[in-house]
């Protein structure tokens, strides 16, 4: 269930940075759809986290903690330590505060301009 809410609102984070430019831009579909193609390749879904030589830097990317917590809940199978569940809650949180001010802030100045 954990896993779920921090999928859950990190997608939300991500669309509320890119909402915005999205309707100014048409570019920035297809460039959220490259770099999130890119982000697949750089979470551990199919080899494990831990066994790596940089596994810290790969605990930085947020969705590693998620798939991690998948995988321990359908397969019961390496449990995400607390300390990569932390930094992806952290980051997760950041992005989605982060995403609700610059897209309050964003819906402000387009109601100043109508």
């Amino acid at each position: 269930m954990l896993a779920v809410v921090m999928a859950i609102l990190l997608a939300l984070g991500i669309a509320m940075w890119t909402s915005v430019p999205a309707l100014s831009a048409r570019d920035t579909r297809f460039s959220l759809s490259y770099f999130l193609g890119f982000w697949v390749y750089l979470t551990p879904v199919l080899y494990p986290l831990h066994s790596q030589r940089y596994g810290w830097l790969l605990s930085l990317n947020p969705m590693a903690a998620v798939v991690n917590a998948f995988k321990y809940g359908m397969l019961g199978i390496d449990p995400p330590t607390p300390r990569d569940l932390g930094v992806a809650s952290v980051l997760i949180i950041t992005v989605l505060i982060s995403g609700l001010l610059f897209f309050g802030r964003a819906e402000a100045q387009a109601g100043e301009k109508v």
